[in-house]
């Protein structure tokens, strides 16, 4: 498509669901700006055919789908993301704990409380619950004004919960706080052998609170959930999950685009020209 802004919000989902794994960024990005992709977005993740291979998208358009509405932040993107968690756990499976985090950590402050529900949900499970945990983490480092009372909350979940592994991921997001007395407490549950040390010991523990910031999970589910949409990581999953294909053509322009000039299209697919958009992020000024 020349220019995704001139397309209808159909026009964009059909091309996000015929793109299987690799989407143009441009394409995500413009989807991620029109909250009227919501309700498109929540047919293909309550569609279970969605999450088959060889369905239309091959699996892929409800993974997109989730990313997208972490960027959309409206609240009923929201409510579709929390529906996704907690009813599409066994599709989804690694991307679960692996970037759910990041998707719902993007909506901020709204998603505190509803992620403190799914912490103390008991009918959840452990990753369900492990991933709220560590998205209510990535949150309160970003807003300190709710630094203390997450703090407070995690240090009374370790105190409530009987868990042994949902306690090992509990502690692993907790130190990450380097709070003093929540160590006190950290040290007393390893004491009483009530925590999975398969998960975390008490020596990662003195490790995270000796250890630099920028080495936190937290940094890292700080990120945009547009970054999913990045070639590198498609020719990753590619390599993952189609190791006996080769990487198409369109993936190999991605990779290695082609020199554009100031006055063609942005690749974006904005409709601008390349000099009044993105031209300038990408030379770095």
């Amino acid at each position: 498509m020349e220019s995704y802004e001139a397309c209808s919000t159909e026009e964009l989902i059909r091309e996000l669901v015929n793109s299987e794994l690799v989407v143009d960024p441009g394409l995500a990005r413009e989807i991620s700006q029109r909250p009227d992709a919501v309700p498109h977005l929540v047919r293909i993740i309550e569609d279970d055919t969605s999450f088959m291979e060889g369905s239309p998208g091959d699996g892929w358009a409800p993974i997109h789908a989730s990313f997208l509405l972490g960027a959309i932040k409206t609240p009923a993107a929201r409510d579709a993301v929390f529906w996704l968690l907690r009813e599409r756990d066994e599709e989804l499976r690694d991307w679960i704990t692996e970037d759910f985090p990041t998707i719902l950590a993007n909506f901020g402050l709204d998603a505190v409380e509803d992620l403190k529900k799914c912490i103390s949900d008991r009918t959840l499970g452990l990753y369900q619950r492990s991933t709220a945990i560590g998205a209510l983490s990535t949150i309160a480092h970003k807003h300190p004004e709710i630094w203390d009372s997450t703090v407070r909350f995690f240090r009374q979940l370790l105190q409530e919960e009987e868990d042994p592994e949902l306690l090992g991921f509990l502690i692993s997001d907790l130190s990450e706080f380097k709070d003093p007395e929540a160590l006190e407490d950290i040290k007393s549950a390893f004491d009483k052998g009530l925590v999975d040390d398969f998960i975390i010991t008490m020596e990662d523990v003195s490790v995270t609170y000796s250890s630099p910031d920028e080495s936190m999970d937290y940094q890292r589910h700080s990120a945009d959930p547009l970054e999913h949409f990045n070639p590198q990581k498609f020719e990753r999953l590619w390599k993952i999950s189609y190791e006996n294909q080769r990487i198409p053509d369109r993936l190999k322009r991605m990779l290695k685009p082609e020199k554009i000039g100031r006055n063609d299209p942005c690749p974006c697919g904005s409709g601008k020209k390349y000099k009044k958009c993105c031209m300038k992020k990408n030379l770095g000024e």
